[in-house]
């Protein structure tokens, strides 16, 4: 009785003892076929044969061939010739000879060249490395309908952050970099990020902010117009026009046909920036920006009281000494549409007097000024409502960050894809 017994509970032990060191088949076929997966083909070791799990009723492999073929001296594919139904070799014989690419760890970012940008940026929008072994040119234009800016040009932005951090501990991550030009790009919900980015709403709410401050911090360093920086001969330096965008009605102060924050273009609410561009100079990007106005103050309302920074009613004396009219040198000029007409010493705009060449040479100007003032509104941020804001000096203090912002980065964007050489 006590003999059967002891052979009973060896018997126990010894089965115990080998579901322990065996894995189901089902285990390692999970492993060996997850995405960016590839072992070396080192020498390969004798195969152990399958045992047969009674109590599963199904086909497993030791625990230490497992460990083999993680460690890389077993050859997956002739593990799977062993082991697996003719169905599921093939699908690891095509694996196996698909190109190999290297898996990137997205969390580190090491971003090194323009390529490291294409790929991380896709892969985190959904586009893995299977999915990129595409023509280049699709890559691109996906990637630039989720982010505006080519990859180039946010290489040379994130470096140019990097290096001009002001505090060792506001390094700007690159990642939450990428996902603020997503936000500014397609201006999704904080929810539809969420999915995206697989972060909490109140993460990307803070980082998204923080960033986009972390870019405005660089507005007055490559921003600026300096009269200086055009050739003494040269008359006229910079195109000038205005630009309005959309907002949400302030509750506090509601919005009527002739109210302070009503925009005739769209007949909505709105706020409106003055915006010049340089004319002959190497740098193409905006030189100008001043705003956010609400666009029916009857103040800005019409475009040459904002240049001159002042009414037709108001005397000389009392315009605004940091207007743009006051900030061009006397003998230097702007070129404008109109709506500019009345003050000839600063600003020209087509007449019927001039000859040919003039009038095409003061529209391929003004075309190319309203070209910008349209690649701004690619930014679907500023395409739309703005939505952001407490309250009405709130709304105002988002808006400017985020067109100080939009400046900064086309600065970058530009020095790759000029003004005329856009898609």
């Amino acid at each position: 009785m006590s003999q059967s017994s002891s052979s009973s509970s060896s018997s126990r032990g010894s089965s115990s003892s080998s579901n322990s060191n065996t894995i189901t088949t089902t285990t390692v076929t999970t492993t060996t076929k997850k995405r960016g997966f590839r072992l070396p083909n080192f020498a390969l070791l004798p195969l152990p044969k399958t045992k047969k799990n009674k109590k599963q009723g199904s086909d497993s492999v030791p625990i230490e061939t497992v460990r083999k073929l993680l460690m890389g001296t077993i050859d997956p594919v002739d593990l799977a010739r062993q082991i697996l139904p003719p169905k599921d070799l093939a699908a690891v014989v095509r694996y196996s000879s698909a190109p190999y690419r290297p898996k990137l760890d997205l969390r580190s970012h090491n971003i090194i060249t323009a390529e490291d940008v294409l790929f991380v940026g896709l892969t985190y929008v959904g586009f893995d490395g299977s999915r990129q072994d595409i023509r280049d040119e699709m890559n691109r234009e996906r990637f630039c309908s989720f982010f505006k800016l080519c990859p180039e040009g946010i290489l040379d932005a994130y470096r140019y952050f990097s290096e001009h951090s002001e505090e060792e501990g506001d390094i700007m991550e690159f990642r939450f970099f990428l996902i603020a030009l997503n936000f500014l790009k397609l201006y999704d919900t904080e929810h539809v990020l969420s999915g995206r980015w697989r972060l909490d709403e109140e993460t990307l709410r803070k980082q998204i902010w923080k960033t986009l401050w972390q870019i405005q911090r660089h507005f007055p360093t490559l921003i600026y117009f300096d009269p200086s920086e055009w050739d003494a001969a040269q008359v006229h330096l910079i195109t000038v026009d205005t630009v309005n965008y959309n907002v949400n009605e302030q509750r506090s102060d509601p919005v009527g046909k002739f109210e302070r924050w009503y925009n005739h273009k769209s007949n909505s609410a709105g706020v409106k920036y003055e915006m010049a561009l340089p004319l002959c100079l190497e740098r193409q990007t905006c030189v100008w920006s001043r705003g956010p106005f609400p666009a029916g103050d009857p103040a800005v309302a019409h475009d040459g009281c904002l240049f001159r920074g002042g009414t037709v009613k108001q005397k000389k004396s009392e315009w605004d000494p940091e207007s743009l009219y006051n900030a061009i040198p006397d003998g230097r000029k702007a070129i404008g549409d109109s709506l500019y007409g009345g003050m000839p010493e600063k600003c020209t705009v087509a007449k019927k007097g001039h000859n040919k060449v003039t009038r095409d040479l003061i529209k391929r100007a003004k075309a190319r000024e309203e070209r910008y003032h349209g690649h701004t509104k690619e930014f679907h941020v500023l395409q739309g409502r703005f939505r952001h804001g407490s309250s009405a000096d709130d709304a105002l203090l988002k808006h400017k960050t985020v067109v100080d912002s939009i400046h900064v980065l086309m600065h970058f964007e530009l020095e790759h894809r000029p003004m005329f050489d856009f898609p």
